[in-house]
C-alpha cells in the first residue's frame, strides 16, 4: 500500500533486471468478492459505459450527498484511472477533489477499496514522475 520511489527499486541481475519491493508496513489481503468488484470498476471503466461506472462506483460503497451520477463517475476515474488533464479538467488533483467535494461532498468510502484507491493513484504518481502516464483500466 506505499508504492512511492523509495520503496521501488530496479535489481540489477547478471542475466536479467529485476523489480524490486521494500516496506510492506502497509499490506492488505482483499478476499475475493472484493476483488470481483474492483474488476467490475475497472472494466466499467475500460468500456467507458457511463451508466455502468457509476452503478459499479457505487458498488464499492462510496456514497455522495446528493448522489449525483456525475460525481460518482468524476470519482471513479480519478480513483481507479487517470488523472490527466482531461480527466481533471486542466486543475490540479486537489483542486478538482475540493471542487467535486464542495458540490456534492463524499459522506461514505468504499472501506474495502480506499487501499486499491491509494495504490492505484500513488503508482500513477510514480508513473508521472518517470514520464510513464498511465491508465489503471487500459494498462
Amino acid at each position: 500500500g506505499d508504492p512511492h520511489p523509495g520503496n521501488v527499486l530496479l535489481v540489477h541481475g547478471d542475466r536479467e533486471d529485476k523489480l524490486g519491493l521494500i516496506d510492506f508496513g502497509q499490506v492488505k489481503r482483499i478476499d475475493v468478492p472484493t476483488r470481483v468488484t474492483l474488476a467490475k470498476v475497472l472494466v466499467a471503466l475500460h468500456v467507458n459505459d457511463f451508466d455502468l461506472i457509476v452503478e459499479q462506483i457505487r458498488e464499492t460503497g462510496y456514497k455522495t450527498k446528493y448522489d449525483k451520477p456525475e460525481t460518482m463517475y468524476k470519482l471513479a476515474r480519478v480513483f481507479f484511472d487517470r488523472d490527466d488533464p482531461e480527466t481533471l479538467e486542466g486543475k490540479h488533483v486537489q483542486a478538482f477533489l475540493d471542487e467535486i467535494q464542495a458540490d456534492d461532498p463524499v459522506e461514505q468510502l468504499g472501506e474495502e477499496f480506499v487501499m486499491a484507491v491509494r495504490v492505484a493513484i500513488m503508482l500513477r504518481g510514480l508513473g508521472h514522475v518517470l514520464k510513464q502516464h498511465r491508465s489503471t483500466a487500459n494498462a
